[in-house]
């Protein structure tokens, strides 16, 4: 005999509370991956657009999240000056960045940099660095 589920107002309280729970937690504009590509995708496509201090805040806002991609991509804003004033330490900075988080792409970056860089910037790219991960320690990897 199958067992029939009976509506107690302890039971309605239990589903009332689920309900409230999901819809605390759920958010009407927020589809889950679709939201988080659009993340990685708004900066992208602002840079498309010419729209270059848009995509500046962006990735800074996901840089400050750890997202790797972002340093490398603020590097090449600083060393392009698109959005930003041109800056080839902020650059070398990012470069860095991206680099110590393990993306490829940063050595060849660094690399082309290094004929132009002096010494002393390179020690103060490291500085700024580790300034970085000071200001941002979940970033440290």
């Amino acid at each position: 005999m199958p067992s029939i589920i009976r509506f107690t107002p302890r039971f309605g309280r239990l589903c009332l509370a689920l309900v409230a729970t999901f819809i605390c937690f759920s958010n009407p504009n927020d589809s889950g991956l679709a939201s988080a590509q659009s993340k990685y995708q708004a900066p992208a496509d602002a840079y498309q657009k010419g729209d270059f201090s848009t995509a500046f805040t962006l990735w800074i806002r996901l840089a400050e999240e750890g997202n790797r991609g972002s340093y490398y991509n603020l590097g090449n804003l600083y060393l392009k000056g698109r959005g930003v004033r041109l800056n080839l330490l902020e650059a070398y900075k990012w470069f860095l960045l991206a680099d110590r988080a393990g993306l490829p792409q940063a050595k060849v970056a660094l690399r082309r940099m290094n004929n132009v860089m002096t010494p002393a910037d390179k020690k103060e790219a490291n500085l700024r660095v580790l300034r970085w991960y000071d200001l941002h320690p979940k970033t440290r990897r």
